[in-house]
């Protein structure tokens, strides 16, 4: 029992280390995270505290069910209290503790039930819960609740092949929890790596195979899979299935195209990551490191299968688990493009992240590795080889680095001034003829950041090669019976190794602070002075602006701008869906399931989040051209209830388009516009003129975007047989709001002849509509917004978002 406890206190010490910084030192992790999870659970947390639905947002996308994307866990009881009684930087980081503790703990039990010692299970359960493939993913909240399903599956499985049949429903809760919370593509890989095992474990009985003396009882592992997910799926049915209905609207509909899917797929080349796990060669490597998992895991795992391959199978199948992850994760990988074949599989991307099967199987690895040597099972012709590879990687990395370091001194400057003038000569012509000073800083940032990864300022060279010295010298002190070393062996392995992995985890090394992250735009704190009580009536619009993050501020302040600077001028911006923390509601949003009608039209106003049709942020135009192209779409702004447009880029003086305000930004002091859409439509009013028209996606969309509408007169509403509906205005025609929440619209509507009435929040399943309490149908109208028909007189109208 003390052991036990032992244990458990050595793993919380690890966990607890390994966030420090977001736990103590007010830093706070970035990337989506800030830009994504951290906005939408503000909303979350709003919403729960308000008692109010968070079923759907008005603050992104014209409106969108963001609890159907299964990227907030909103319906998990762990979030629910994190969320409502923590300030949310505190609960992200508390939940992001408690998937990673998961992983930790499944992993760890699960390599116990395989034999490998207590320090041997440790050091397996750190290779894999804190190398790079879970690292880069450690900030992602719902990546990180669906990571621990591989170890439990496993777990599980191996305790039922033993006929202890009660963990089925261990593992078909925990499955249910992680599709409730978690990234669904995480856990379809987990079910395909049980599945794998099932297999090894069946394989004897396959092999022995006879009809005469047929019996289940082989097959009660595989059949406690099924029952795991199909308990699993029955608990999270009620948030998949409206999912999968909202999929359907999506680009994702049909499944993403082979090239689509294989995003950040790896190449030979980022198999130098298991030892410099953050080289970056533009254009060579995959965007994604994700196979580093510390260098005494690593010379661990090829003991393993330098000396136990050919006598222990268990070191076989892991070995094939290893290749299998490490071989689908290439680019144009066959065994990725089989599985890409498959129903659900097909609307996945990210081939590398199969690295998560891969990196298991080496992490296990490792365990036996250690084990084996510890017992003096590894031949000493084998040991001392891989000493001196380490002693040979080691001087070769540091001589290349010192020839790199030397020639950047000596010829950067040369070399900068070289390509800036072929350049000059040759492309320039060829481009958007942004001032040459931009690509002139492109250049010299590119040119930097190479010689960077082998600089020895650079910590991500540094400490991984001082690691592989730590190796060298571990290696070379235990094959000359170094007593000391023997004695403290386990302690010293799992102290390099975390130490290994902690000082290269991003968390150390991110200048994000949390106060930033939840400090308020000024741009939105102009639009809620401006607007008040009405903030919610009008929307927002950010033109171009991974763009201008790019051109402001990432190229020309490539040498001295932080996280903070980046994550600052995204927020001033109201880059994606940072306004919902601000308060403020957006045309534009970020979400996987966005609707193909919605990113169309997202498309062409220069979004960069659009993920189907034309995107305008893209073209091959000078932002000039662009500008004027999102100027000349101001009907369009209109109609989509745009009242505001931010720019990181000063538009012509147009007096229906003023410039009310200008935010500098960053300690740069980089000038964001604000400007003032002054016809802007309501969102909600009554239509002059029906303009009936068919139900076609495309052609609806050149419909719509004709720069010649003018959508204070004409509504278009997708219905050909509504033509006998009396649309006649009246001075006297009234309609007044009740109430107006997420999800919730209350009216009062008088017409003196009946009139269509639009709601410009997005007409996707889960609306129901009613006029004196009675159903009404919601028809679709300027291509993404709802409108019913009132009839004469005055009546109550309601909206209502009830769910799919």
């Amino acid at each position: 029992m003390k052991k036990k406890f032992l244990i458990f206190v050595g793993g919380l010490a690890i966990l607890i280390a390994d966030f420090f910084p977001q736990l103590f030192l007010g830093k706070s992790v970035g990337g989506d995270s800030v830009l994504y999870f951290f906005p939408a659970l503000s909303f979350f947390k709003q919403q729960i505290l308000a008692h109010h639905s968070f079923l759907w947002t008005r603050g992104i996308l014209g409106g969108f069910p963001i609890s159907l994307d299964l990227n907030g866990g909103y319906f998990s009881p762990i979030n629910l209290l994190l969320f409502k009684y923590f300030s949310v930087g505190v609960a992200y980081n508390l939940a992001l503790i408690i998937g990673i503790g998961l992983l930790f703990l499944f992993t760890y039990l699960f390599v116990r039930r395989l034999g490998i010692s207590v320090t041997g299970s440790l050091l397996v359960a750190v290779a894999f819960s804190f190398g790079q493939q879970i690292n880069i993913w450690s900030i992602n909240l719902t990546v990180v609740n669906a990571l621990f399903v591989l170890p439990l599956l496993l777990f599980c499985i191996s305790k039922i092949a033993s006929g202890r049949y009660a963990w089925i429903l261990l593992g078909g809760l925990g499955v249910g929890y992680a599709l409730l919370t978690g990234q669904p593509q995480w856990i379809l890989m987990a079910f395909i790596g049980a599945g794998f095992y099932i297999l090894y474990l069946l394989w004897p009985s396959i092999k022995t195979f006879s009809f005469s003396k047929y019996s289940l009882s082989p097959l009660k592992p595989l059949l406690g899979l099924v029952v795991m997910a199909t308990i699993g799926v029955a608990i999270a049915w009620f948030q998949l299935y409206p999912s999968n209905q909202l999929g359907e609207l999506s680009a994702r509909a049909g499944g993403l195209s082979f090239q689509a899917a294989q995003l950040s797929s790896q190449t030979p080349i980022d198999w130098l990551w298991y030892l410099f796990p953050n080289l970056e060669f533009k254009y060579l490597s995959a965007q994604e490191p994700t196979l580093y998992v510390g260098i005494l895991p690593l010379i661990f795992a090829i003991f393993a299968v330098a000396a136990l391959f050919k006598r222990e199978k268990v070191i076989r199948f892991f070995s094939y688990f290893f290749l299998f992850g490490l071989l689908t994760a290439l680019t144009y990988s066959p065994i990725f493009w089989l599985i890409h074949q498959l129903p659900v599989f097909n609307l996945f991307r990210g081939s590398n992240r199969w690295m998560y099967l891969g990196n298991f199987g080496l992490a296990v690895l490792a365990g036996f590795g250690f084990d084996a040597f510890r017992e003096a099972g590894i031949p000493a012709h084998i040991t001392d080889r891989v000493q001196k590879i380490l002693l040979w990687i080691f001087s070769i990395a540091t001589g290349i680095a010192i020839f790199f370091n030397a020639v950047f001194l000596i010829f950067s400057s040369k070399l900068i001034k070289f390509l800036d003038n072929y350049f000059d000569k040759h492309y320039y012509a060829h481009t958007t003829k942004l001032p040459i000073e931009h690509y002139h800083n492109v250049i010299a940032s590119t040119v930097n950041a190479t010689f960077y990864n082998l600089s020895f300022l650079n910590y991500k060279f540094t400490v991984p090669l001082t690691f592989i010295f730590v190796g060298y010298l571990l290696l070379h002190l235990l094959n000359s019976k170094n007593k000391l070393v023997w004695k403290y062996l386990t302690l010293i392995v799992i102290t390099i190794s975390v130490l290994n992995l902690i000082t290269l985890d991003y968390n150390y090394h991110q200048s994000l602070t949390l106060a930033n992250v939840e400090s308020q735009s000024p741009v939105a704190d102009f639009l809620r002075q401006q607007e008040g009580t009405n903030i919610h009536q009008v929307r927002v619009l950010t033109v171009l602006p991974g763009t201008g993050v790019d051109q402001k501020l990432d190229t020309p302040f490539y040498q001295s701008s932080t996280d903070n600077d980046d994550f600052e001028f995204e927020r001033d911006l109201l880059f994606v869906d940072t306004n919902m923390t601000s308060g403020v509601d957006s045309i534009d949003g970020y979400d996987n399931l966005m609707p193909r009608r919605n990113s169309r039209i997202l498309g062409i106003l220069s979004s960069q989040t659009a993920t189907i049709g034309q995107t305008l942020s893209t073209e091959k135009i000078s932002i000039d051209d662009k500008l004027k192209e999102i100027e000349s779409r101001l009907p369009l702004l209109s109609m989509l209830n745009v009242k505001y447009v931010v720019s990181a880029y000063a538009f012509p003086a147009n007096p229906s388009f003023p410039l009310v305000d200008t935010v500098y930004s960053t300690r740069f002091k980089i000038p964001i516009y604000l400007y003032e859409n002054t016809k802007v439509l309501p969102r909600v009013y009554l239509a002059n003129t029906p303009v009936f028209i068919g139900s076609d996606e495309l052609k609806n969309f050149d419909v719509i975007i004709d720069p010649k509408n003018d959508f204070s007169k004409n509504t278009f509403i997708e219905c050909q047989t509504c033509g006998n509906f009396q649309n006649v205005p009246s001075p006297k025609d009234t309609v007044t709001v009740s109430d107006y929440e997420d999800g919730l619209l209350d009216l009062k509507v008088s017409t003196q002849s009946g009139r269509w009435l639009v709601f410009s929040e997005s007409n996707l399943p889960g609306w129901k509509a009613t006029i004196d309490g009675q159903p009404t149908t919601i028809y679709t109208s300027n291509y993404i917004f709802q409108t019913i028909y009132v009839p004469k007189g005055a009546h109550v109208v309601k909206w209502e978002y009830v769910g799919i």
